[in-house]
């Protein structure tokens, strides 16, 4: 892949998200998407932003206690499970504490950076892949689409662009078999792509080659495809 060094196209976003299923290929995609923004002379860094249970951590003790939060063995791969869709009163009080921990971790791992350092974050998930976890363990389906839902992604108030990674299921098995094993996976393939609109995702198909999908994104990125061209790809 040959790189133009140069750009005279402003980057109009403070935060990239890359979002999706596990084995969807995020992370590599994060480190190749600032690769080429460094290359450009926009100042990059890589943040993962997933499970930050920080006030969740005792209501997650106790859900266990109930047996609502609990770990099977397949083949053994480890696998936790929420089941919180079966107590309200716990689904409830989940929302609440997965919705403070959202915004301490956002304040922590994104405004302070970006404030502090002037620097484009690429996250591998962040706060929109939060929501969907929740959405699945307590079974609140139109959760994105309410007032509380939007306080999850409004934690993020900086201009930003997130990307829906997809790739075909058998495929990501190929790579993570452990996720045969995962009977929620399907679910929350299905969550991502049910809410695809509702929260403003761009899809990027992972399907082929590492050069095609950051195709995808750099066209998105620089609004023009000649932009992207530039690149090489």
């Amino acid at each position: 892949m040959q790189i133009n060094k140069a750009t005279t196209t402003p980057f109009p976003y403070k935060i990239v998200f890359l979002t999706g299923v596990d084995g969807c290929g995020k992370t590599t995609l994060a480190h190749k998407v600032i690769e080429i923004l460094n290359s450009k002379g926009i100042p990059a860094v890589h943040v993962w932003s997933r499970f930050n249970n920080y006030l969740s951590k005792p209501l997650l003790a106790f859900a266990r206690v109930l047996g609502l939060n609990y770990y099977e063995v397949k083949n053994g791969t480890k696998i936790g499970y929420h089941d919180f869709e079966k107590c309200k009163i716990i689904s409830c009080l989940f929302i609440s504490l997965q919705l403070i921990d959202v915004w301490i971790a956002s304040i922590a791992k994104f405004w302070i950076p970006i404030i502090k350092h002037k620097q484009v974050i690429v996250s591998d998930r962040g706060p929109y892949d939060t929501l969907i976890d929740v959405v699945l363990d307590t079974g609140m389906a139109n959760l994105p689409d309410s007032l509380l839902g939007e306080l999850f992604y409004r934690s993020i108030p900086f201009p930003h662009k997130t990307f829906l990674v997809v790739r075909d299921k058998n495929k990501i098995e190929m790579s993570r078999p452990d996720i045969k094993w995962d009977r929620k996976f399907q679910k929350r393939m299905d969550l991502y792509a049910g809410n695809e609109n509702v929260l403003t995702f761009q899809r990027v198909s992972n399907n082929n080659s590492i050069d095609q999908s950051i195709c995808q994104i750099l066209k998105s990125l620089f609004y023009e495809k000649k932009e992207a061209s530039k690149l090489g790809i």
